[in-house]
C-alpha cells in the first residue's frame, strides 16, 4: 500500500462518516467522503482511493449497485 493510503466513505449517515473518519486517519489514510451513491460513484472515478467503505442502503440508489458502477 502506498505511503499515503486513500479511503473514500459512501454512506449518508454523517455520524457514522465521521466515526470512520476519526479512526482511519490516525492510521495516516487521507479520507474522502460522499453522502450518496452518485457523488460516491464520481469520487471513486476521480479519486481512485485505496480501500472504498460503502453503505449498501443509500438515499438515492441501492449500494450494490453504486458497487457495479465503481467497478
Amino acid at each position: 500500500m502506498k505511503p499515503n493510503p486513500t479511503a473514500l466513505l459512501i454512506d449518508a449517515d454523517r455520524p457514522i462518516r465521521r466515526l470512520l473518519r476519526t479512526v482511519l486517519e490516525p492510521q495516516h489514510y487521507k479520507v474522502y467522503e460522499a453522502e450518496s451513491g452518485h457523488i460516491g460513484v464520481t469520487e471513486a472515478v476521480i479519486r481512485r482511493p485505496d480501500v472504498i467503505i460503502l453503505d449498501l442502503a443509500l438515499p438515492d440508489m441501492d449500494g450494490l449497485t453504486a458497487l457495479l458502477q465503481i467497478r
